[in-house]
């Protein structure tokens, strides 16, 4: 497969034999979802806990699933489940103290490549806000999304 087209200089790209606007909502969902799995790969190679670790994996591989359910378009398909992501939140809350007032990343490598990965989790999350206002699917990826940039700051402020 050519990755250089030259195809895209025009403002176009190409997904599933149709073309679509570089600026259309479908695009900028999945350029922020893409942005989001390199941003969870980035702050899992600086988290020290293998419990964390593998959530951020098991969390980039369901944004891969996410990126191919909207393209698809199919609404049979179901979106990954936020149970995992319940389940992380409320073992952080039961188990830690937690600020409750903003945090100013700043204290450690990890902490700020996490903050990072949720700010990136919560530009994804209305770019696919904005994407369900005309696709339906999108509807479905909202509750998950949201919920990973919760549980991204909770283990920010663990670590």
């Amino acid at each position: 497969m050519k990755v250089s087209t030259k195809a895209g200089d025009c403002g176009f790209t190409n997904l599933g034999g149709k073309n679509f606007s570089k600026d259309d909502p479908l695009i900028e969902a999945l350029g922020n979802l893409d942005e989001l799995n390199a941003a969870l790969g980035l702050a899992k190679l600086h988290v020290h806990c293998d419990k964390y670790k593998h959530f951020l994996e098991e969390m980039q591989r369901s944004i891969l699933s996410i990126s191919s359910l909207l393209i698809s378009d199919d609404e049979c398909i179901k979106s990954p489940s936020v149970e995992a992501i319940e389940q992380v939140i409320m073992f952080i809350e039961e188990n830690y103290s937690t600020p409750a007032q903003f945090i100013c990343p700043g204290n450690s490598d990890r902490e700020c490549f996490l903050h990072l990965a949720r700010t990136v989790a919560r530009r994804a999350e209305r770019s696919v806000v904005s994407l369900a206002k005309e696709n339906v699917i999108a509807l479905k990826v909202i509750p998950f999304i949201n919920r990973l940039s919760d549980a991204i700051w909770l283990i920010a402020s663990i670590q």
